[in-house]
């Protein structure tokens, strides 16, 4: 049995259930997607929590900078071209990120690894030394996710709080 389309062409009836396996199939195919995706994201966040930690330890021994910094820059874009993630100010951001988090074990599997790059470097800019702390202690604990779940409903999101207790009070 055929089916003409609305262009004309001839095409095969499907069986009744190919709609539901279809939907199925791209359901399927969504949710793997989506696993990849976080299991990439969580690999860069400690991708550039290692950079960073390096680059903190090079500026305390070897006094690295900004020209340091700049060249690093350069001859990683070099290097891989078609990269992103390789700016100065980027490698700045994982310094920072890797200052507040001292520790590569604080970072996972808590909702700093589950959160893009980009939502990181805002947290992380957003707040002073004296409350990087308490955002920290935010991150490990179920309070955090309010504050996750904006950051990760506005990916423009680029607003800064003037302080710890407005961000999670805004939420």
């Amino acid at each position: 049995m055929s089916e003409f389309t609305t262009d004309g062409t001839r095409q095969e009836a499907m069986p009744s259930n190919y709609s539901a396996v279809f939907g199925e199939v791209k359901r399927r195919l969504h949710e793997s997607r989506y696993r990849v995706q976080r299991v990439v994201n969580a690999e860069l966040i400690h991708l550039y929590w290692q950079i960073g930690k390096t680059l903190v330890i090079e500026t305390a021994s070897q006094g690295w900078g900004g020209k340091v910094l700049d060249r690093l820059s350069s001859d990683l874009k070099a290097e891989f071209p078609g990269t992103t993630g390789f700016s100065v100010t980027n490698l700045k951001y994982m310094r920072s990120f890797a200052e507040t988090w001292p520790d590569e074990t604080s970072i996972g599997p808590q909702l700093v690894d589950q959160l893009p790059w980009g939502h990181v470097r805002v947290l992380v800019s957003s707040f002073n030394d004296a409350e990087l702390p308490r955002l920290k202690t935010l991150w490990s604990s179920a309070s955090a996710t309010p504050l996750a779940n904006s950051a990760r409903a506005s990916p423009t999101w680029g607003g800064k709080f003037t302080s710890l207790s407005q961000a999670t009070t805004s939420t």
